[in-house]
């Protein structure tokens, strides 16, 4: 139950949804007011934001909540706080529909406070034949407008409802946006046109956004601006399985009264269906029984979680000056020119050549590791230009991809861009493709999540880019040691690369939480001196050991291990 809390006039709520819009989309496209949100900038002084890249739509797999990943389910989840077995909805036809006992979050604003306008602006038009007609009457919503797939058009309307609200009033609106959604269906999550389209949401929301603050009462208003969407999508295009692309989606909240940062995830990670309780809690207006959804941006992020991260830390190159192991973790060992520049963090490791030198990771990882035991990779990648696709970090002659091992190159193809290959001994090989972008003279944090009998999640700057959805069986011990700035034969010939540098690199032979992945992609891998580990390896690490099992299990929840095919839909 969300606790009352004062409300004044003045009061107004812009919820958008992005139909698409994957973590991806935010990463690689350029999304200047999405990032003013994230932060609270675009409000001026006392405007905070938050943000998370891995919020989940779907439901929790395996239980009666698990819904198809389609827009019908997605949005009615949004818009009422309760997943498909309470609203009905299992797919876009919108049949079994139960809204008059879930009404939208805009009815039950209207029901609570009776002074505020709100409105339905849509350019899907069954959100409003099917959602917004049904809240009906007594209270009915106040301004509802579809627009047929016309983004320019709702937001034309959009930006001109907010200039036309009287000043000392209250208000709430939901935007429906859905060219990205096009795209990946038209081009693919990986492609320009998708990126372009989410170039082109941002810009839309841009103009809302200075519609907000051009309001003459701007100063002594109190908003709260939302961004979420109902689904990812998969490599190709498409969605309505329970592929973590499909599933994971971003959310951003900025308020006055926003907690800053980034949400936490590990425990009950946050869901399209926490949107209705967080615009509640910005009215003060208690959560209806039986809304499971929990306000957002209200919680602090983990503080730096220094304990957890250093459990079962196998390795740690900071490239400060050398390629020594952090706190008594595994280093590498330098062979031929390599030297230390300005990095990300401190100093970062870099050749003057490509093929004039390398660092070979001790102790043989992927031996470690074998063929059962989950495992993590982390480091800092950026580059000035390349050809050809050079391997970067490898442990396999990447002549081949059909060799046994795992190496991380650049790529052409959707170029600049990120090529994952992976092979097991005498297994199949598995690529993440076709690929994800990396832009050229710019930090990347690149992360790999390697779960055996499950997925392969890649995460670049704590997005989710791309998934193995089932990992290649066996092991990744090449013929060679885990090498930096190479391939593992580190005389690869099948490409170049300037202005190559890696900084921060970790290793661990578990899987990171999703708090822990968030971390990482932000600040330096902390690492608790030894001395420290020992003084606490009775006490604290076991509470971040059961902190990690829990967080694990909840990950496992809301997994893909239960596939489902994408039903067939001319628009999902």
């Amino acid at each position: 139950m969300l606790l009352p809390l004062a409300v004044t006039a003045q009061t107004y709520s812009l919820v958008v949804g992005v139909d698409g819009l994957g973590p991806y989309g935010i990463d690689a496209a350029a999304t200047p007011f999405i990032d003013s949100l994230a932060d609270g900038s675009w409000g001026g002084p006392g405007y905070r934001g938050a943000i998370t890249l891995q919020a989940y739509a779907g439901g929790v797999v395996g239980t009666p909540t698990q819904q198809v990943t389609l827009s019908g389910p997605g949005w009615s989840s949004i818009l009422t706080g309760v997943w498909n077995d309470q609203h009905g909805v299992t797919d876009n036809t919108f049949g079994g529909s139960r809204y008059a006992q879930w009404p939208s979050y805009l009815k039950r604003l209207e029901a609570h406070v009776p002074a505020v306008q709100t409105a339905g602006i849509v350019s899907w038009n069954p959100l409003d034949t099917y959602v917004f007609a049904a809240d009906g009457v007594n209270p009915a919503i106040d301004y509802r407008l579809a627009t047929n797939e016309n983004d320019v058009a709702t937001t034309s309307a959009t930006v001109a409802w907010i200039a036309g609200r009287a000043r000392g009033s209250s208000a709430a609106a939901f935007i429906h946006l859905d060219d990205v959604d096009i795209a990946g269906h038209n081009s693919g999550l990986y492609s320009a046109a998708y990126l372009g389209q989410v170039a082109d949401v941002d810009s839309q929301i841009g103009s809302m956004l200075q519609a907000i603050r051009t309001r003459p009462s701007f100063a002594e208003e109190n908003w709260q601006v939302v961004v979420v969407s109902d689904h990812g999508h998969r490599p190709a295009g498409g969605h309505g399985g329970q592929t973590q692309l499909e599933r994971t989606i971003p959310i951003v909240v900025s308020s006055r009264t926003t907690v800053a940062g980034v949400m936490p995830v590990d425990g009950v990670g946050p869901s399209q269906i926490d949107v209705a309780a967080t615009v509640f809690n910005h009215f003060g207006v208690p959560a209806a029984p039986g809304l499971p959804g929990k306000p957002l941006g209200q919680v602090a992020p983990p503080s730096s979680p220094e304990v957890s991260l250093a459990n079962r830390l196998v390795s740690h190159i900071s490239f400060d000056g050398s390629t020594a192991g952090s706190a008594g973790t595994g280093g590498g060992t330098v062979e031929g020119a390599v030297a230390y520049v300005p990095g990300r963090f401190g100093q970062a490791g870099t050749v003057a050549s490509y093929g004039g030198g390398v660092v070979r990771l001790d102790g043989d990882f992927a031996a470690r590791v074998g063929s059962q035991t989950n495992f993590a990779l982390s480091m800092w990648v950026t580059f000035d230009s390349f050809t050809g696709d050079p391997a970067f970090f490898s442990n396999k002659n990447w002549s081949s991809g059909a060799n046994t091992g795992i190496n991380l190159a650049l790529q052409t193809s959707g170029g600049p861009a990120l090529d994952v290959n992976t092979m097991a001994s005498g297994r199949v090989r598995r690529d993440i493709e076709p690929y994800g972008g990396m832009a050229a003279g710019r930090w990347h944090h690149v992360l790999l999540n390697v779960e055996r009998y499950g997925e392969t999640l890649l995460y670049v700057n704590g997005a989710l880019y791309g998934e193995i959805t089932l990992t290649s069986a066996g092991s990744f011990d090449g013929a060679f040691d885990f090498t930096f700035f190479n391939d593992g034969t580190g005389r690869y010939t099948g490409g170049t690369v300037s202005g190559l540098k890696i900084d921060d690199f970790a290793a661990w032979d578990r899987l990171l939480t999703d708090d822990e992945i968030a971390y990482v992609a932000r600040a330096p891998v902390p690492v608790v001196p030894e001395p420290s580990l020992v003084a606490v390896a009775g006490g604290v690490v076991a509470v971040g050991l059961a902190r990690l099992s829990r967080s694990r299990r909840t990950r496992q929840a809301r997994s893909a291990h239960a596939r489902m095919p994408s039903p067939s839909c001319s628009r999902q």
